[in-house]
């Protein structure tokens, strides 16, 4: 028979053989899952997709931020209204304190009380 050297380096050959087709077959499933990961991603970042999750927030956020703006305007104009109307009740105030004054002026000096 063959000599046991030769018998150990063809068994040690196979053995090596056998272990890089196994090695190959899991690098090749694992650089498979890899690209898949990769290719995903790349989707992700390149947006070419059809439902782009970042671009609905945003246009949410955007239609928000038009409704506070309108609010604040409509909020803005109310509060002048107001102040404009208290502007015309102090003035009001004022005439018919002012009148309030001069009556009671000439009251006195009717009655004989001067000031």
């Amino acid at each position: 028979m063959s000599d046991p050297t030769i018998t150990v380096a063809l068994i040690t050959s196979i053995a090596g053989i056998i272990g890089l087709i196994i090695k190959s077959f899991f690098d090749t499933r694992e650089l498979r899952i890899i690209r898949a990961d990769t290719r995903e991603a790349k989707d992700q970042v390149a947006n070419t997709h059809t439902i782009n999750f970042r671009d609905d927030i945003d246009q949410k956020v955007d239609a928000i931020l038009a409704r506070m703006d309108e609010s604040d305007r409509r909020t803005d104009a109310r509060f002048n209204m107001i102040q404009e109307d208290l502007t015309q009740i102090r003035r009001g105030e004022t005439a018919d304190r002012e009148e309030h004054t001069s009556l009671w002026v000439a009251l006195r000096q009717i009655g004989g009380k001067k000031e």
